[in-house]
């Protein structure tokens, strides 16, 4: 088949060595007949890439390089953005390289949030001086990136940037509206086609190709219309989603006043947003309809990928009669239309075409890595494996559990999400398998629960050891029953909560049968307030019993599940603990723990560095975490914390492995050096648990509770 475009992402490792990437590295020395064409000019880094080996299919050559070229990452900030220099980087024609693509003008829509210099190259590529072009910058990226690309803006006519900066994300946030914006800006230009695409996708045709594919496509829409039924748990259908609640139709349409199109549902529809567009399309949704409604109730929903939803709903939609569209009950039938999709080519792991290493969704080695740094015989483990991922990698984990007997997985197996999702329940449902078993302290991950003797520490996927065991056993007997947890301020993440729903500790059935609470009118009308903090905790198991043989959470998990909002794990069991009414053992009273939210320093759980906090490059961050790798480790010995967030062996496998190695020698081979103890015995949390029952003034309890460190 042949594709226009390929979604394309850079996957290097860190290197030291800066380069000049300003004019004096271009050559000039061009072998194509314009003599006064530049050759593209090539990061020193690559320049020595026999690049005609590697597009022929040179085997061996591939395999040879393929290797070195992942270790490979350039600076962003190296090279100018000055207007001579970007046009001595590749060649920009000062009119149309034909008649026919003269007369047949094409327009660009592309969001952007990451990595100019691919950016530059995607531009460099679909460049013609009678072509428009339409970028919106994610408005959260930082100002040097929006910099590079209004310097690059500002070099040419015929490029606009959308002054709304949108903030947008993974999730299709804003991602709609944002090309609505642009369409808005484009239909009064002198297009035939608009080509919408995203930061990642890079071109696979030349700019006369596209002029004679798009004649060919004479008004049809190029839209990938994907059966949307795998994909309803993207749509909250509680909502009110008729055409009338949209406030689609304009004032003097006479849609507006038909009762049926108003009460009539909109019907979903699923496709890559990658499209392209016959101009009559755009001049449609830009002249006869109002789109913003439906836009913002698609955000609001705050679920994944509603961007794959937006567009391509409406275009499906018979009343919306929207020009180049299908018949919806004709791409209904077996959805062959979405093999006739050509605007985007993407290859997805579970095809074969690439290697588990070559994608960022899971990460079996790691996962053994930290298994191994934890091991103990002594211990027991509990592994809760994310329902989605493919089989091959719940074979891995169920292999490498069949090699040791203190190893359990969860046979209920949760679908879990960067959103929280299912982490609660899957967390609880190893809490009661580990109930009757004789562990004093227990570390639990993203896919894998880990037992390790004193108290119950949750760690993540991607949260790697900083202590040893012997040294959890010296810090947990300091603890001495407190639980370690990250006590933030919520309010800022008060977003996150629907507070139209029922938070009554009544309504959400918290108390068993037989507890007299169950029967207290004031305690079941008490509202729940909301607690934030990291998912990872460490727990005495006296606690964990409480949560398992006193308390019945179901009810509550399910309800922070249903409001579908982001990171709910983060406001479940921080919630609880932090409640007077449910007098969780090891928990702070909650008008202490809002004093300045001081207890919040005192939490060495996880060890967190975030990328406003200067401590890294935009580049070495995953959810605006800072990604530790070979840089990064000499200053993580030093840190007192229990784990650390985030290492991640698709990032840098050689930093990755050198701290396991480290973690490895210190466990096996080097003398135990015993741990700073009066540090552990002055945190905040670990005074107040201590002095708890011998001071019974809650005011001075909580003063005394200050951290000396």
């Amino acid at each position: 088949m042949i594709y226009f475009y390929y979604q394309y992402h850079l996957i290097f490792d860190e290197i030291t060595i800066e380069y000049d990437l300003s004019t004096n590295n271009v050559s000039f020395l061009s072998e194509v007949e314009n003599k006064s064409i530049p050759v593209l000019w090539k990061h020193p880094l690559v320049s020595h890439i026999n690049c005609g080996a590697l597009l022929n299919g040179d085997s061996s050559y591939i395999m040879k390089e393929s290797k070195e070229l992942k270790k490979l990452k350039y600076l962003p900030n190296t090279f100018s953005t000055l207007c001579e220099d970007i046009k001595k980087r590749g060649h920009y024609p000062d009119k149309p390289l034909s008649q026919e693509e003269a007369d047949f003008p094409i327009a660009y829509i592309r969001t952007i949030y990451t990595d100019y210099l691919t950016l530059e190259y995607q531009f460099l590529l679909t460049y013609a001086p009678q072509n428009y072009y339409c970028f919106i910058i994610d408005k959260k990226q930082p100002a040097h990136f929006h910099n590079k690309i209004y310097a690059m803006a500002n070099c040419f006519k015929n490029v606009h940037i959308i002054q709304n900066r949108y903030q947008m994300n993974s999730r299709g946030f804003n991602v709609n509206s944002a090309n609505y914006d642009c369409m808005r800006y484009l239909n009064d230009k002198n297009y035939k086609y608009v080509v919408v695409l995203n930061n990642d996708d890079m071109p696979l045709k030349t700019n006369r190709e596209l002029v004679e594919i798009f004649k060919i496509y004479n008004g049809s829409i190029d839209i990938e219309y994907a059966d949307p039924r795998p994909f309803y748990d993207r749509v909250d259908f509680n909502l009110n989603w008729s055409l009338g609640h949209l406030e689609i139709f304009k004032e003097g349409d006479p849609r507006k006043l038909d009762n049926k199109i108003l009460s009539s549902q909109l019907e979903f529809q699923k496709g890559y947003n990658a499209i392209f567009y016959p101009k009559e399309t755009v001049k449609y949704f830009v002249e006869e309809l109002n789109l913003t409604k439906f836009f913002k109730q698609l955000d609001d929903m705050n679920l994944y990928a509603n961007d794959e939803f937006g567009f391509q709903s409406l275009i499906a939609n018979e009343y919306l009669n929207i020009p180049g569209r299908i018949d919806a009950d004709c791409l209904k039938k077996d959805y062959f239309f979405k093999d006739s999709y050509m605007t985007r080519y993407v290859k997805w792991i579970f095809d074969g075409d690439c290697d588990e290493s070559e994608t960022r969704h899971y990460d079996y080695l790691t996962l053994e890595y930290q298994f191994l740094l934890t091991y103990a015989p002594q211990n027991y483990y509990c592994f809760i494996i994310d329902k989605k991922q493919p089989a091959h990698f719940h074979n891995k984990i169920y292999a490498m559990a069949n090699c040791f007997k203190n190893v359990h997985i969860i046979q209920n197996r949760y679908q879990m999400n960067s959103r929280g999702f299912n982490v609660n329940s899957a967390n609880y449902d190893c809490m009661r398998y580990l109930n009757d078993k004789n562990y004093k302290y227990v570390v639990v991950l993203n896919v894998s629960f880990l037992n390790i003797i004193l108290f119950f520490q949750l760690l993540q996927n991607d949260d790697m050891p900083l202590k040893t065991n012997r040294e959890l056993v010296e810090i947990f007997k300091i603890y001495n029953g407190s639980i370690d947890i990250e006590y933030a301020d919520p309010r800022p993440f008060y977003d996150r909560v629907d507070f139209n729903l029922n938070w009554s500790l009544g309504h959400l059935e918290i108390f068993k049968e037989g507890d007299p609470r169950k029967l207290d009118n004031k305690i079941l009308s008490s509202q729940l307030e909301f607690q934030k903090g990291y998912v990872t905790i460490s727990y005495p198991k006296k606690t964990v019993k409480y949560l398992v043989e006193e308390l019945n959470l179901t009810k509550f998990f399910k309800q922070l599940d249903d409001m579908k909002l982001y990171a709910n794990d983060e406001i479940g069991f921080q919630s609880l603990i932090a409640n007077e009414y449910l007098n969780i053992p090891g928990r702070i009273d909650s008008d202490c723990l809002k004093k300045d939210y001081f207890f919040k320093d005192s939490y060495m759980t996880r060890y967190v560095k975030w990328f406003d906090s200067g401590y890294c490059d935009r580049n070495e961050t995953r959810h605006y975490i800072c990604l530790h790798n070979i840089k990064t480790l000499h200053s993580i010995k030093k840190v007192p914390h229990l784990s650390v967030n985030k290492f991640k062996g698709e990032f840098d496998f050689g930093g990755l492995t050198c701290w396991v190695e480290y973690m490895y020698n210190r466990t096996y081979f080097e003398h135990y050096k015993p741990i700073n103890k009066s540090f552990y015995e002055n945190l905040s949390l670990v005074k107040y648990g201590n002095l708890k029952n011998h001071i019974k003034d809650k005011e001075q309890l909580c003063e005394m509770s200050r951290s000396n460190n």
